[in-house]
């Protein structure tokens, strides 16, 4: 009764209270459903593509990425202090999580998934274009410095004394020239920073907290351990991958290493749009409801329920 208060402040709590100790009775009653009979059965389907999908969008969206190797992304796009950058990360991180605390019950888990997946998308489109842009400069003027140096040195082959104590400002041309682009050039680097940030804000309003406890609100009672067991695999197997697989998938694409996920991030916002419904709000019941009322109900799928709790699988 306190914590309701503490949470809603003075109100009449009896119907709260009720509704509580009515899914309690409930959850008695309900058996728990073992992992394989989750998978198998058509009627849990739905629910548990979405929990899977909604962890392989966290995972896939490239942010293990930005943990793990930021400070050598920080490097690649010209940062003079990458640690610092790194420090930088944890802090948003952090700051950002608890934005999602504050704004998660009020715009709903599946605006904000959709705005953080979304924003997410465009700024590894950012990423890409400031990496891309980095390393053309920087190759420019490493040919243009070994250039101008090589047009020295034969200059210096023919009748000239090469050891003259004053050294013609042409030899110096090409890394005075190779200064002046960089610094013409630095803000970019601010630009690779700022869309790392802005990539891990994009995460924390959304994609980071909400896998995490909207598998429970998609499942009953009874299938409900059995699905955030799946979807916790789920997510650190991913995670594995991304962690293992980007040094080689980076090497492979330079550059362009983030349209990889921009890609993924566009298909899973497009999914979620389409697929995910809202469950701010709703019991499981209402949820279910959405997600079967455009599917032909069978006799099959009714049994399959049946057996389903008739089935007490610890």
């Amino acid at each position: 009764m306190l914590g309701l208060y503490r949470l809603k402040g003075a109100y009449d709590a009896t119907p709260d209270l009720e509704e509580m100790r009515r899914e309690k009775e409930e959850a008695d009653k309900e058996p728990r459903v073992s992992i394989l009979s989750l998978v198998r059965s058509p009627v849990y389907r739905q629910q548990l593509f979405v929990a899977l999908m909604m962890h392989l969008s966290q995972q896939l969206s490239g942010i293990n990425a930005i943990f793990y190797y930021s400070t050598d992304i920080f490097t690649r796009a010209g940062v003079a202090q990458p640690v610092f950058a790194t420090i930088g990360v944890g802090i948003i991180n952090t700051l950002f999580t608890l934005v999602s605390v504050a704004l998660v019950d009020r715009a709903g888990r599946r605006t904000l998934t959709l705005v953080g997946l979304g924003g997410m998308c465009v700024c590894a489109v950012g990423m890409t274009v400031g990496l891309k842009l980095q390393t053309v400069l920087v190759r420019r003027t490493s040919s243009d410095t070994s250039s101008d140096t090589l047009s020295t040195c034969e200059r210096h082959s023919g009748k000239e004394n090469i050891f003259n104590t004053r050294p013609p400002a042409i030899f110096f041309s090409g890394a005075f020239r190779s200064s002046l682009d960089l610094n013409q050039y630095s803000w970019m680097s601010y630009v690779s920073m700022s869309a790392v940030f802005l990539f891990v804000s994009f995460f924390e309003i959304g994609p980071g907290p909400i896998p995490w406890f909207i598998v429970a609100e998609l499942f009953s009672q009874g299938p409900r351990p059995a699905a955030i067991a799946l979807a916790g695999c789920c997510n650190w197997t991913s995670n594995f991958v991304v962690a293992m697989m980007f040094p080689y998938v980076q090497t492979w694409l330079e550059s362009y290493v983030f349209v990889l996920f921009a890609v993924l991030l566009l298909g899973f916002t497009v999914y979620i749009y389409l697929r995910v419904p809202e469950t701010k709000g709703k019991s499981f019941e209402e949820i279910a409801a959405i997600f079967h009322k455009d599917r032909k109900k069978s006799p099959e799928d009714a049994a399959e329920l049946q057996q389903l709790k008739a089935s007490a699988d610890a």
